[in-house]
């Protein structure tokens, strides 16, 4: 195993060392110059809205879904008519659920554990 610390630097002098370097302010850059007002003739450019960023995720995979407390008290009430053997209505209610949160895998998981 590889370690930056050396044995001649005692541990409050490694973390004295660390909170400086990782608690420094960011060197601020000079104000841009105002752009140049248009001439009287001119029609003002309009103005573009930024594109915004994309979300930073694995490309191929969405980002994951996080159901609401209802979507997990419905999903456990499925499951259970599920366990019951009551399969039709199970089916019924995991298929009502991915209408309303499609992005939902355990309840996709489960419709299809109760179509087999």
């Amino acid at each position: 195993m590889i370690s930056c610390y050396r044995p001649t630097m005692s541990r409050f002098r490694l973390c004295l060392v660390l909170l400086v370097a990782c608690g420094s302010s960011p060197e601020t850059s000079p104000d841009p110059e105002p752009a140049p007002a248009p001439a009287e003739n001119e029609e003002p450019a309009p103005e573009v809205e930024p594109e915004p960023e994309p979300i930073a995720c694995t490309p191929g995979f969405e980002t994951p879904f996080t159901p609401s407390a209802a979507h997990l008290r419905r999903n456990r009430e499925a499951l259970a008519m599920h366990r019951r053997g009551d399969y039709a209505d199970a089916i019924a209610a995991f298929t009502e659920l991915l209408n309303a949160a499609p992005g939902y895998g355990s309840a996709q998981f489960n419709l299809s554990c109760s179509q087999t």
